[in-house]
């Protein structure tokens, strides 16, 4: 695992690194414990780890707001989204897959959602489950 940041003097293209500072070596473990203890904040970090398994406990998919990605919720004729007040929103299939990774003995569970599933599996989540 590598978290992706810039030195204050390195000459590397900022867009390279997406503006980040500083390239450091982390495991799965770490990037946990800096997530879960840090402020809240956006970062990017590259992941070099094995996919070990799909946790399908939680299913693979949910069903979406088409306006906002939000999960809806089911009602008896039709579904409502909490986020946008929409009392008949319109549902759309979307990934939620929770990968369990490997890198050397640490072991992490991801969550991929739907545009990086996407990307990976060349299909979208409504196409998979039409079939």
């Amino acid at each position: 695992m590598r978290l992706y940041s810039k030195p204050e003097k390195d000459t590397t293209s900022a867009k390279q690194y997406h503006g980040v500072k500083k390239l450091e070596k982390v495991s799965p473990g770490e990037l946990n414990n800096y997530v879960l203890e840090s402020p809240l904040q956006a970062i990017e970090f590259l992941c070099k780890a094995k996919i070990a398994s799909l946790e399908t406990t939680n299913g693979w998919c949910y069903i979406s707001c088409a306006k906002c990605s939000k999960k809806l919720q089911r009602g008896n004729s039709s579904f409502t989204c909490p986020t946008c007040f929409n009392a008949i929103a319109v549902g759309v299939v979307r990934y939620r897959v929770e990968l369990l990774v490997e890198a050397g003995d640490d072991k992490s569970l991801f969550v991929a959602f739907d545009s990086a599933m996407t990307k990976l599996t060349g299909i979208r989540a409504a196409e998979v489950a039409m079939e």
